[in-house]
This record gives structure tokens, C-alpha cells and sequence, in this order.
């Protein structure tokens, strides 16, 4: 089936570890989305939240080191920017949001990736032909 493009899709992210591949889902942040109602009439629905370092709450993906890490969604980005931030950045952010540190982005036979490593909260703007929405997550260590 088609996939639902009413609203931003969730983005979960696939990476190895000794033992298993992972794929967890990233949290949902803010989104601009532009989509044609059941009565044929465009509507765009802007949700402005708090920025991926200032969350509480972030989900954590337990990394063992440097690690691929490559999007999965029903219905896949055309492209995606990702940034991220020292964990200990998160105190400063609360009056504002330093700039991050661009990470690049590898476009690879299953789908999009990037590197991610423990003690860096990641932030991804995904662009779809809707508009974009922006995800986070916190790689934290694995504990042995």
C-alpha cells in the first residue's frame, strides 16, 4: 500500500553490534508538512517543539563505539542533514542552541546513512516532497 504522507512518517534507525542488528525509532520533533485533505484542499500544519538538545527525555541508543547507522522509514527521506552536539553542550543549550557539527551523510544501496558515536545527541532533518521533520536521539556507551 501507499504509504499514509498526511503527516511526517516515524524514522527508525538500523545498526550492528556484536551481537544483534538493531533497528530502534528516533523521537519526532518539529515538522512543516503540506498535504491534500479527503476534500481535495491543500493543508500545511507546522508543530514547532524544543530543540533535539534541549529534550528531556531523549531516546538513547546504546552504541559500542563508532557505528553505521542507516535510516528506515515506511516511507524513506529524499535526503536528510544531521548535526550533533557534545552530550555535556545539553546544561548550555538551555538559553540557546549552540551551532552543531555537521556529520556527512552516505547515500548507500539500502538507503541513506551516516556514523554516529557514543557521547553525541544527533539531530535529522528529513526533507520528503511534503515538507520536512526533525528527529533526535542520544548515543550513549554500551556497558559490557
Amino acid at each position: 500500500p501507499d504509504p499514509d504522507t498526511s503527516q511526517p512518517p516515524e524514522l527508525s534507525l538500523s545498526y550492528r553490534q556484536t551481537d544483534a542488528v538493531v533497528t530502534a525509532i528516533c523521537d519526532q520533533f518539529g515538522y512543516t508538512w503540506e498535504f491534500t485533505d479527503e476534500n481535495g484542499e491543500s493543508q500545511v500544519v507546522i508543530a514547532d517543539t524544543a530543540h533535539v538538545l534541549q529534550s528531556e527525555g531523549l531516546i538513547q541508543f546504546e552504541l559500542e563505539g563508532e557505528t553505521q547507522m542507516t535510516v528506515v522509514s515506511a516511507y524513506p527521506p529524499e535526503q536528510i542533514v544531521v548535526s550533533r552536539w557534545e552530550v555535556g553542550q545539553r546544561e548550555a543549550s538551555k538559553d540557546s542552541v549552540p551551532e552543531g557539527e555537521s556529520v556527512p551523510v552516505e547515500e548507500l544501496e539500502d538507503g541513506l546513512a551516516f556514523m554516529a558515536e557514543p557521547g553525541y545527541i544527533y539531530e535529522i532533518t528529513g526533507s520528503w516532497p511534503e515538507g520536512e521533520a526533525t528527529y533526535g536521539f542520544e548515543a550513549a556507551a554500551k556497558n559490557s
